[in-house]
């Protein structure tokens, strides 16, 4: 039995109403990422504590009041675009053929990419060392602090995506988070610094990546990799 002109006349509305609730949460979605996207500039151009929400309003053309709506103040937006940042640090490093490669493997590839990926991810890491020297003695709030470890825990995570179920608190896991910050020192140093750290020192940044890969290369093959292997 076909359906009634007043049934048709209700779905038509149904449809009209679930497309403009669609394009009213695009829309929210498109002006809460252009904000984080202004953000992120102004945070590098200029530093977080020398930015403002004026400041990021402004350059994103959008009034105070709206901003607001979106970021009570600043710190949420400070740590928006650093689970930014270290996703796509993540997404640069993750090995293309990430599901053939057993945990030693995968992990040595990992953390030798976040090495190679350092160019393209040279802003990334010069944002998450402002990050840190901000936040350093502490977060403004639990429930940004427990969103920022979960971020973290994520960089944890995907070395281990090869081995579903590893237990997060296992040696193995402790031995990640210890070269995960290694290497995440080092290159927020050659972020932020690397360009003046050659003539400073006498060897350029680029010299410095290279001998700093080889060293990660020979701690893993040595002493990493084969603890790994008796995990499992």
């Amino acid at each position: 039995m076909g359906r009634t002109d007043r049934e048709e006349r209700h779905s038509g509305e149904e449809s009209r109403s679930a497309r403009g609730r669609n394009r009213m949460e695009h829309q929210i979605d498109a002006t809460r990422e252009r904000i984080l996207d202004v953000a992120e500039r102004l945070f590098l151009d200029n530093g977080l504590e020398a930015t403002s929400m004026v400041d990021i309003a402004t350059a994103a053309d959008i009034t105070k009041v709206t901003l607001y709506r979106y970021f009570p103040d600043r710190h949420p937006i400070a740590f928006a675009v650093a689970g930014r940042m270290l996703r796509k640090i993540d997404e640069a490093a993750k090995p293309d053929d990430a599901r053939a490669l057993a945990l030693p493997a995968f992990a040595k590839e990992y953390f030798l990419r976040m090495i190679r990926t350092f160019p393209e991810c040279r802003e990334a890491y010069r944002y998450l060392g402002l990050f840190d020297q901000l936040y350093a003695l502490g977060y403004p709030d639990e429930a940004l602090a427990e969103r920022y470890r979960h971020e973290l825990a994520k960089g944890v995570e995907a070395v281990f995506q090869t081995q579903p179920g590893e237990d997060m608190n296992s040696p193995a896991a402790a031995i990640v988070v210890t070269i995960l910050n290694v290497i995440n020192g080092f290159l927020q140093k050659m972020a932020s610094r690397g360009r003046l750290i050659g003539p400073e020192q006498g060897v350029d940044m680029e010299t410095q990546l290279a001998i700093f890969e080889s060293m990660i290369s020979i701690v893993i093959d040595e002493g990493i990799a084969p603890f790994l292997s008796e995990q499992r």
